[in-house]
């Protein structure tokens, strides 16, 4: 009994442990001086704030509680310390998915009311994902409008080649500090869409366990049985197409989340020649500079474009 006392409390451990790597955010991301573009990371920050909320009471939880299980189980039938770790890592894996739905079916046990709460679920996640990739586009356009600006200020003169570069390298560098806290969120994003999609996929089964009750053929009767059969009315349960919403919602979510993160994907693509002093801005311009010739190797004279 002492090594499941601690064999319990290394797993209570260990879950706490998991919960604060999930809730970590980077903590110099909000701490940077003189950024035009601070209250576009304020909005992205907030919206990380969000998922951490939702992987804590989802895959975590699911996780302990399955390496809970395999521990107590690997311990009760052999009585071995060493059945009981392994048991514990197994159902620490097979309880990594799917916490979510077995939180909620233990929570709530009306099957109306435990559809009703995913699908609310779910189409609050759905605002929430739409509100990252708002909040990462307006980041990323503030980005890319202070790198035009420093471009702009080059080619009128007002600013030197020195100074340009430099301020550009460090919008560089605090693009690629977004592109990666943005990453950051939509693998979180991706292990809670995968929790909504196991509990879409498990509702589902159960409507098709209760659809192939209601449709099992009644034993043969007399003409008078059947006739009074008929007159008793039983309560149905709910129609299969209120768990299909629950699956359409979180195939929706799905795509929303894979659309964040291919907008940060492209993102990533761009920003080579956003933050070249060399590559043309937003309106279509080149920037004046001294080019060198591939070929031959001499200077050639600035193009500048009005």
């Amino acid at each position: 009994m002492q090594i499941l006392r601690y064999c319990v409390i290394m797993l209570a451990t260990g879950s706490a442990s998991m919960l604060a790597s999930c809730s970590t955010a980077p903590s110099h991301y909000m701490e940077v001086e003189n950024d035009s573009c601070a209250a576009q990371r304020g909005e992205l920050k907030a919206v990380d704030d969000y998922f951490n909320q939702s992987l804590i009471e989802g895959t975590a939880i699911g996780a302990a509680a399955g390496g809970l299980t395999g521990a107590l189980a690997g311990y009760l039938v052999r009585h071995d310390a060493g059945d009981m770790v392994i048991g514990a890592t197994a159902g620490m894996i097979t309880g990594g998915v799917g916490g979510y739905f077995a939180a909620r079916s233990q929570a709530i046990s009306d099957r109306d009311a435990l559809v009703k709460t995913v699908y609310d679920d779910v189409t609050k996640e759905n605002v929430q994902v739409n509100r990252a990739t708002a909040a990462f586009t307006n980041l990323r356009d503030c980005r890319l409008a202070a790198a035009n600006a420093i471009k702009r200020s080059y080619r009128e003169g007002t600013l030197r080649e020195a100074d340009a570069r430099a301020q550009l390298s460090r919008e560089r560098q605090l693009f690629d500090q977004d592109i990666a806290y943005a990453e950051r969120i939509g693998a979180q994003m991706q292990k809670r869409n995968a929790e909504f999609m196991n509990a879409a996929t498990e509702l589902d089964k159960r409507d098709d366990v209760v659809v192939a009750s209601r449709e099992k053929p009644a034993p043969a009767s007399s003409s008078r049985s059947k006739k009074v059969a008929t007159k008793k009315k039983t309560k149905a349960p709910p129609p299969p197409t209120a768990t299909s919403r629950v699956m359409t919602v979180a195939e929706s979510s799905q795509d929303s989340v894979q659309a964040y993160n291919g907008n940060i994907e492209a993102a990533k693509a761009e920003s080579g020649s956003s933050f070249d002093l060399a590559a043309l801005d937003g309106r279509g311009h080149y920037h004046a500079m001294l080019l060198i010739s591939p070929i031959v190797g001499r200077r050639q004279k600035p193009v500048v474009q009005a």
